[in-house]
């Protein structure tokens, strides 16, 4: 299958010859499920048929399907034939097995060596046998991907694994609920009771808890300014002065 952009007004379903000067004639079966707008773009889901025995630049026609003839190594950059790729072909390449790449639609995946089939990188917990399966920084251990980097705990200053980090990971520094830091792009921020880096609310923002709330004042549910909290002060000041 293949995307291809088309603009217009069509009756369903739409069936057209396309010419390719790579590829030769292909007839595309496209189908929609509703009329498409002359302003607007649509990426259409098509079935391609090949003519037999036609050979196009890295691809030959097979049983009325496009199989790829010629591949370029990811490595070295060289053209090399399908046939003589030790790993897996993704997208007219040859990836080395194990190998991680991140596609045209940034998803991150890898060259399975034991199947030579391009798979999707595994997440925290997910089932892995080898390192290579899982999104960085994670690595697989006891069958399970996880992120062993050591990092510190700031309560407790030790160094901890980051899987064992029952808060919220801020580069390599452990934070537990209630902490205020500033993140990674110096915004002030807390680490919530959901293990999640949230920015500190402002002035009149509902509010649980005095760490939420960049003045560190929570009262009624709402966040007091800073401004108004002085106020306050300068007033018994005053009062009692």
């Amino acid at each position: 299958s293949a995307f291809y952009h088309l603009k217009g007004i069509y009756d369903l379903p739409i069936v057209f010859k396309y010419n390719s000067e790579n590829d030769g004639n292909r007839w595309l079966s496209i189908f929609i499920d509703q009329k498409v707008a002359p302003s607007i773009d649509y990426t259409l889901k098509v079935s391609i048929k090949c003519k037999e025995g036609y050979a196009g630049k890295f691809k030959k026609c097979i049983s009325g399907k496009w199989v790829y003839d010629q591949v370029t190594d990811e490595e070295s950059g060289q053209t090399i034939s399908a046939d003589a790729c030790l790993g897996c072909i993704w997208n007219s390449k040859c990836y080395k097995n194990g190998k991680n790449f991140t596609g045209l639609d940034n998803i991150k995946r890898y060259c399975d060596e034991a199947t030579k089939e391009v798979k999707e990188q595994k997440k925290v917990g997910g089932s892995c046998v080898q390192s290579y399966e899982c999104a960085f920084p994670l690595t697989c251990a006891e069958g399970k991907c996880y992120d062993l980097r050591q990092v510190e705990d700031k309560n407790t200053s030790k160094t901890i694994y980051a899987k064992d980090c029952a808060g919220c990971l801020v580069g390599e520094i452990c934070y537990t609920a209630g902490n205020r830091f500033k993140d990674e792009n110096e915004t002030a921020s807390f680490c919530s009771v959901q293990k999640k880096v949230v920015a500190q609310y402002t002035e009149e923002k509902l509010c649980n808890e005095n760490y939420e709330c960049d003045s560190n004042v929570c009262a009624a549910g709402k966040c007091i300014s800073a401004s108004f909290i002085e106020k306050i002060l300068n007033w018994f000041k005053n009062l009692f002065g």
